[in-house]
């Protein structure tokens, strides 16, 4: 990694909380490899993420699995689900029962916390494909009868930990992430990794056309990911950045004196009607996710770039006469 990259200081170190999810969901998969029903490796990934928000989060807020509890009179209609990541006030919140088998850790009880303390529920998925992304969004989608419950800077977002590289010429199957009918406070999500190339992760957002209709921008051919370091990115011989590639970006930042640093980017992005879903592809997905995260538990919109930490960005190659 360090060759192709530079960052934030501390961007390795921060990069190796990602390394750590993946290492503990790939180990649980060989595991139980031999098993005849394979579900642990998802379960792992979801402690694995949950361990790490509880570390990562601020002290006010505590990352548990659980179920959310409004202000209603119990009905026979009405069902208690169970949500993967709940964060919520730690410091408010009351805990109004938990559940845990006599082996579950501190961190794998199931906890049941007031609506009215929930800043944020992850749905959290092995795999992304078109029936998890279809399952992730409608177990999310249930929280929509209660969204008056909940606090005003209230988020719902979704993770995939791996996107199969036999899905990842398939762009068509970005259209199962748009919220559709729409699910109360989606932001988007992240798909933690694709084989194509392991350091890349892609961050997906929802984007509104401010009342313009939007239109399918994918074709059938055109991929869901491509490998960031074969993007056709590049510095010319007059100091220029190019982008010579079919869904190819640049993310911008500067050190705030006369430099700009450059995270190379794929970027897919699917619209219907009036709703837009942009994936974004590069070596920074995870550290922006996380950056981005923050600022919806602040209430603040990502684009203020409240936080900068952990971020990664590509040396581009130079081409051209000298």
């Amino acid at each position: 990694m360090a060759s192709r990259r530079y960052g934030m200081v501390g961007w390795q170190e921060f990069a190796s909380n990602r390394t750590e999810i993946l290492g503990k969901f790939d180990l649980a998969k060989t595991q139980e490899s031999s098993r005849p029903v394979k579900t642990a490796h998802g379960v792992t990934g979801e402690a694995a993420i949950r361990q790490w928000l509880s570390i990562f989060l601020p002290a006010k807020y505590g990352a548990t699995s659980g179920y959310i509890i409004p202000d209603l009179i119990q009905t026979p209609e009405y069902k208690l689900y169970h949500h993967d990541v709940i964060i919520f006030d730690a410091l408010n919140a009351p805990v109004l029962w938990t559940e845990a088998n006599a082996d579950q850790s501190e961190l794998g009880k199931r906890r049941a916390i007031p609506a009215k303390y929930v800043h944020a529920v992850l749905e959290v998925k092995s795999s992304f494909g078109s029936e998890s992304a279809v399952d992730c969004l409608e177990k999310l989608r249930q929280l929509n009868s209660i969204s008056s419950h909940f606090p005003v800077h209230f988020s719902t977002l979704a993770i995939f930990i791996d996107l199969p590289i036999s899905l990842a010429s398939k762009g068509i199957l970005l259209k199962h992430l748009l919220p559709s009918p729409p699910i109360f406070g989606f932001r988007g999500g992240l798909i933690l990794r694709c084989e194509l190339n392991s350091e890349m992760s892609g961050e997906f957002a929802i984007l509104r056309n401010d009342g313009e209709p939007g239109s399918t921008q994918l074709n059938s051919t055109f991929p869901l990911a491509k490998n960031i370091d074969e993007l056709n990115i590049y510095i010319n011989h007059e100091g220029s950045c190019v982008i010579s590639e079919s869904g190819g970006g640049v993310m911008l930042v500067s050190d705030g004196i006369s430099s700009w640093m450059v995270s190379k980017q794929y970027c897919p992005t699917y619209c219907e009607n009036e709703v837009c879903v942009h994936l974004s592809w590069s070596a920074n997905g995870f550290s922006q996710f996380a950056l981005n995260l923050l600022n919806w538990l602040d209430g603040i919109d990502p684009r203020e770039n409240k936080y900068g930490f952990g971020q990664v960005f590509d040396l581009l190659e130079r081409r051209g006469p000298p």
